[in-house]
């Protein structure tokens, strides 16, 4: 394993989660910028808590996260 390699983006955590409303995505500051293809995903990961953003309301959809970042994302996903 590789600890420090990161994950392209969020936007990968959702792709098979069922659809969700993608007007979710607009409580947050960048959410506008969450790709088309995946904002009904990134949506259904907001609406059961497994994505929260950061503090300042943020999605941060196009930055990189590392595996402990996911590995929280998979843990309340598998836990809800």
């Amino acid at each position: 394993m590789k600890p420090k390699v990161t994950v392209p983006e969020v936007e990968d955590a959702g792709q098979s989660l069922p659809a969700a409303d993608a007007g979710l995505l607009s409580s947050y500051a960048d959410g506008y910028q969450v790709s088309a293809f995946a904002r009904p995903s990134v949506a259904a990961l907001v609406q059961m808590g497994a994505v929260r953003g950061n503090s300042a309301s943020r999605l941060n959809p196009g930055a990189a996260i590392s595996r402990a970042e996911m590995a929280v994302i998979l843990h309340r996903v598998l836990t809800r």
